[in-house]
């Protein structure tokens, strides 16, 4: 068994991309990749690695301003289509903002269009091919500044990227011991996005905490 932690910078924490709702952490859009015609992104990363290596583990950490956003231990890859299908599992979740057609194409529906609204997003989006789940996570949100301080933690703080690309650590214990212990210590906390969807027609304003 091995593991995998990825690592990048959240630009924007809406509660779209993670999302976190009913005890499930969900990374849907955002992070698929598209360069040239190769899938470079976290998502599809992650799927595949998870099809290709079943027995090990994949974790997810996600900085905002320099402090520990979230960190997950993912617990299931699965298919985009899988996930946006009539009866899939993005019902009534925040990050429902695509359908799936009768000829098995994603398609933008009119869910939070102030997000992911035009064609490069929607291809960057539908390129990460995999939706990422977690039960097992910390997320800080809006109280980042607070609970996500990373000064004395040397691996998260290694492992945190320069500028906007992901990074992949493989088989690190230590920074997975540290990921390990983050998530037990705030995995009941209940923190709020930066900025609050609050339903898919509007939003509420709500800075991080600087």
């Amino acid at each position: 068994m091995g593991s995998v932690v990825y690592t990048y910078r959240v630009a924007v924490d809406s509660g779209l991309a993670p999302c976190v709702q009913n005890g499930i952490l969900t990374l849907a859009c955002c992070k698929g990749g598209w360069k040239t015609g190769v899938k470079t992104g976290l998502r599809y990363w992650s799927g595949e690695y998870n099809r290709n290596n079943p027995q090990s583990s994949i974790y997810v950490v996600g900085y905002i301003k320099g402090d520990l956003l979230y960190a997950a231990h993912i617990n299931e890859c699965m298919p985009m289509k899988k996930y946006y299908s009539s009866d899939g599992a993005s019902c009534g979740r925040l990050d429902d903002i695509y359908d799936l057609d009768c000829e098995g194409v994603l398609r933008r529906n009119d869910k939070c269009i102030q997000y992911h609204n035009d064609s490069d997003q929607y291809v960057r989006d539908i390129s990460g091919e995999y939706v990422l789940l977690s039960r097992d996570f910390a997320y800080f949100g809006n109280k980042s500044k607070t609970f996500g301080k990373i000064d004395d933690c040397r691996e998260l703080r290694s492992a945190m990227p320069i500028g906007r690309e992901t990074k992949r650590i493989y088989n690190s214990n230590s920074l997975v011991d540290q990921i390990e212990s983050i998530i037990s210590k705030y995995r009941n906390k209940n923190c709020a996005p930066c900025t609050q969807l609050l339903d898919c027609n509007g939003i509420v304003k709500r800075k991080c905490s600087e």
